[in-house]
């Protein structure tokens, strides 16, 4: 409870940092609307991913393989960044490593601690349910704004 603040606001961040980022991305590299809808819920677990890009419109396998390649890419990535960036905090880094890259992160939150991986499980679970919200709040508005 003592960091209930920090690890609900770096949640919603990030994740609709993650949202907003990919649907960007996609849109100024001209992929077609199918493939968007399947790249934006990439940043929660894989089966919560999969339902939701039905849910807006996507392809669930498409989402799969996006959602594994973020994962494997952040656990390979994330402890670099760790390093480099100087994070201290088990908090940080576990929220870091579940929100940035779901199970495979997780696991790799736990090869560095227990406090560690018990926050990015928290993270990966807390982000799939914010995820939900705003996919089917911040989505639409982005898709009825630049009309895709």
């Amino acid at each position: 409870m003592k960091h209930l603040i920090e690890v609900v606001a770096s949640i919603v961040v990030g994740s609709a940092v993650a949202i907003i980022s990919s649907f960007l991305y996609a849109v100024w590299i001209q992929l077609s609307p199918s493939l968007i809808t399947s790249l934006v819920p990439r940043s929660i677990t894989t089966p919560v991913a999969m339902d939701v890009s039905k849910t807006i419109g996507g392809v669930p396998t498409l989402t799969a393989v996006f959602v594994i390649i973020t994962g494997i890419t952040g656990s390979i990535v994330g402890p670099g960044m760790i390093r480099l960036l100087k994070i201290e905090k088990a908090t940080a880094k576990g929220l870091m490593h579940g929100m940035s890259s779901h199970g495979a992160g997780t696991s790799r939150a736990f090869e560095i601690g227990d406090l560690e991986g018990t926050f990015a499980s928290l993270a990966m679970i807390t982000a799939a349910i914010i995820t939900i919200i705003l996919a089917y709040t911040i989505f639409p508005a982005l898709q009825n704004e630049l009309i895709i």
